[in-house]
């Protein structure tokens, strides 16, 4: 069978309004043993302010793809709907009616603004098909729905892993919290954390996702006497502190997030990224690591997308190795292809390395894919990305 995707805009999707609820519930346990076809369905930002993301359904859809071509599914081959989300809560809403209609195996929403929406439907119509969702950690968790995971990492939980190793590893105990929006759910948690750890956060800050003048910010930082800097933004904004704070003398370390081991961060931040004392938490390794899978992953995806070798499209390829890895264990137990089956398998996975990193999904704690025991700090050396303590 060939690989199927079909792009839908959001009108589209705003008219699959009118399908009923009751309709939308029967989308469980779906996927037949005669065909061995799965559908996954995807509801992915095409358009508005979150389309960065779409690589990330493209880097799941490609690894897929992949395993299509190559027999990897024990079997089975997967079908594939993709629809504009818009990465706003309406079009999380209307998109997952509309795909969860059409009965799918898989249901997979991007961003954090379109799961929210997605969640109420999921929830409203009572579906047991399998959601997969690359949000935030803790809006997951909060949504508290038994048939969604977390398919990258909790934010909340690497700020405490840069908290942890400020103050335990580097020893600095006076910090400052800088965060844009990507950070907001972490900063609940991440002020009154320092203090459990014997440290402390006198200086919280929010910034703009989209500022690109960081003196004002930088000056705040150096006039509190902080020893460190925790920050949780996109890369942008990251690249524009480091390379700010430099400028201004301020050489205290920097200690961010995920979102930031991309190699955009090295090209915007010059040679101020090859400061010794910033550093990054990430679940996945740089691209630059010399490693079988990422080797892998810069061969094969090419094939199937030009732009998938960015950060993006890593979380997505590493997201369709792992659905693909629960797929083979169902078929290789001979256990009918059901969603309930496919979730006990993706619990199975727990403790394996699959694609980039260790997985850790548990029953009651699957909001996300990969827990501290996944994380690596990095440092930027000669212009990439290398681990920490190399």
């Amino acid at each position: 069978m060939k690989n199927r995707l079909r792009l839908v805009p959001l009108s589209l999707a705003l008219a699959g309004l009118l399908v009923s609820s009751a309709a939308c519930g029967a989308g469980g346990d779906s996927g037949s043993d005669g065909d061995k076809t799965l559908m996954f369905a995807v509801s992915t930002p095409e358009t508005g302010p979150g389309v960065a993301y779409r690589g990330i359904s493209d880097g799941t859809i490609a690894y897929l793809k992949w395993m299509n071509e190559t027999n990897g599914l024990g079997g089975y081959k997967f079908e594939f709907v993709q629809v504009d989300n818009q990465s706003s809560v309406a079009g999380g809403a209307s998109t997952t009616q509309r795909l969860l209609a059409q009965k799918p195996f898989l249901l997979d929403v991007i961003t954090t603004p379109a799961f929210s929406g997605a969640a109420g439907i999921i929830k409203s119509t009572g579906t047991k098909t399998t959601v997969l969702a690359q949000a935030s950690g803790d809006t997951i968790k909060a949504a508290n729905l038994p048939h969604v995971f977390g398919m990258y990492t909790d934010y909340t939980v690497e700020s405490l892993y840069l908290i942890d190793y400020a103050v335990k590893t580097l020893g600095l105990k006076n910090l400052a919290l800088l965060h844009d929006t990507l950070g907001n759910e972490a900063e609940k948690q991440a002020v009154p954390y320092a203090q459990t750890v014997g440290g402390s956060m006198p200086l919280n800050i929010t910034i703009p996702a989209d500022a690109t003048n960081m003196t004002s910010y930088v000056q705040r930082v150096a006039e509190s006497g902080v020893q460190a800097v925790v920050l949780l933004s996109n890369v942008t904004l990251a690249a524009n502190f480091v390379k700010s704070a430099r400028s201004q003398g301020l050489n205290i370390p920097v200690l961010a997030f995920s979102p930031v081991l991309d190699q955009s961060f090295v090209s915007i931040a010059g040679d101020d990224a090859a400061a010794a004392n910033f550093y990054v938490c990430s679940a996945l390794p740089p691209l630059t690591a010399d490693t079988p899978a990422v080797q892998e992953f810069k061969e094969q995806a090419p094939k199937y997308g030009s732009d998938l070798l960015r950060v993006p499209g890593e979380v997505g390829w590493n997201a369709g190795a792992v659905i693909a890895a629960a797929v083979r264990a169902v078929a290789e137990s001979g256990k009918p292809m059901t969603n309930e089956n496919f979730e006990q398998a993706l619990y199975g996975l727990t403790g394996k390395q699959i694609g980039f990193t260790t997985v850790s999904i548990r029953p009651g704690e699957q909001n996300a894919l990969v827990g501290k025991d996944g994380f690596g700090m990095y440092v930027v050396k000669n212009g990439d990305f290398v681990p920490a303590n190399a």
